[in-house]
């Protein structure tokens, strides 16, 4: 959020290593930014999926974050010290998620991490050296569609694979299965032999869920009929603590096919950053564990020292709210999306509305372009979509602070907008 006022005093200001510490005075200045940011109206935010966390997630916040404690390592193995209290929280909150995915921590190891981001990029890279190994060809092929995360993206830059490849959407925006059968085929012919599929479960632009069901099949049956070897990672980091309290599909591990997961409890699990979360496999974080010589044991994780904190907040959340406050919740936040789309197709008739009937996220295109202002106001940022040529779209993410008051009041600027 960008403030118009500076956030410290005009007489509290540094552009090198002070000499001597103004702890009064930055403590005022702090106290200031705390003020102005308080002013500004985070609900009407519609173009940003930042929650406000839920107050138990602050209260442990507070608790713990002045012991600081280091969460290093993985927690979901088998161990013969007892763990720690930080310890047993994030291996708790691994089995929680878990569980809504079709698995236990019999079959899945995991740990929390900053986000979405680093959770894809962990998964690229054990992808990438789980098919290398016993393979002939270090040729991976990585696909995915044009509404792949950008961090997938960083992830094939960092890990030097040079074949990122997209595969079609179909009517609604989801990877097309027929078309992921198809490039695996084009592909397989060209010589690649290892592919890694990158499948979206709540996009952040449009808020489409690729159908896991439909790419776990043809995955199978291309494995079968070439021969090649294949690495299903779901990038659920939105989607993943929406769709399980709503639906009674089958999520995440329930396919065999699936060997990573992402999710980010910073957002609709109303959890303060930084908290994501990563799931695979057991077995698979082996092949990018490296020993801590200085700490005697083998460390699974891309980062290392971890926040501590951020599993007492999860657990905290998750064991607060449970499945039925989670649904409840998410529920909620349909009847805010539904009232939305009611007053705006009365109000400007949308060229186009895209999203998952189950998520809490819509991709609307309107007749012309929102003035700036408006568009600065509401954090809404204009793009275009695929197939639907120069139309701009916005994105609306509903959630759970958003009021069905505040869509008035958006709705008052838009029909005032110039």
């Amino acid at each position: 959020m960008i403030l118009k006022q500076r956030l410290l005093p005009s007489n509290l200001s540094f552009t090198t290593f002070p000499e001597k510490g103004e702890k009064g005075a930055v403590i005022a200045a702090l106290r200031e930014a705390k003020k102005e940011l308080e002013k500004k109206k985070r609900g009407f935010q519609f173009g940003k999926p930042t929650p406000i966390p839920y107050s138990t997630s602050l209260e442990a916040l507070n608790m713990f974050s002045p012991i600081n404690p280091n969460n290093i390592g993985l927690h979901t193995r088998k161990y013969k010290k007892k763990l720690g209290l930080f310890q047993r929280y994030e291996r708790e909150v691994i089995s929680m998620i878990a569980s809504l995915n079709g698995a236990s921590l019999k079959e899945i190891d995991g740990y929390i991490t900053s986000g979405g981001t680093e959770g894809n990029i962990v998964s690229l890279w054990i992808a990438r050296n789980h098919l290398r190994k016993g393979s002939s060809s270090k040729e991976i092929a990585v696909l995915g569609t044009a509404l792949t995360h950008y961090s997938i993206g960083k992830a094939v830059d960092l890990l030097d694979i040079k074949n990122f490849f997209k595969v079609p959407l179909n009517r609604d925006y989801q990877m097309d299965a027929e078309g992921l059968k198809e490039k695996i085929q084009v592909l397989f012919k060209r010589g690649f032999n290892n592919f890694t599929i990158v499948a979206t479960t709540g996009s952040t632009q449009a808020g489409s869920v690729d159908s896991i069901e439909s790419l776990d099949k043809v995955i199978q049956e291309s494995e079968k009929k070439l021969g090649i070897r294949c690495f299903l990672l779901v990038d659920a980091a939105f989607g993943g603590l929406v769709l399980p309290f709503i639906s009674e599909e089958k999520f995440g591990f329930s396919y065999s096919r699936v060997q990573s997961l992402v999710i980010d409890p910073h957002k609709t699990g109303l959890v303060p950053y930084p908290a994501g979360i990563f799931l695979c496999r057991k077995g698979l974080l082996e092949i990018i564990e490296r020993e801590v010589k200085y700490l005697s044991f083998k460390d699974a994780t891309l980062i290392g020292s971890r926040p501590g904190v951020a599993a007492a907040v999860c657990w905290a959340v998750f064991s607060s709210l449970g499945k039925e406050g989670f649904r409840k919740i998410i529920e909620d936040c349909s009847e805010v999306k539904k009232y939305f789309l009611e007053k705006i197709s009365a109000l400007c008739c949308p060229q186009d509305i895209l999203g998952d009937p189950r998520m809490n996220v819509l991709a609307v295109s309107f007749p012309r372009r929102f003035s700036k202002k408006l568009e600065k106001k509401y954090a809404l940022s204009p793009f275009h979509l695929p197939q639907k040529g120069k139309r701009i779209f916005y994105t609306f993410y509903f959630m759970p602070h958003i009021e069905k008051l505040q869509i008035n009041k958006f709705l008052e600027d838009l029909k005032n907008d110039r």
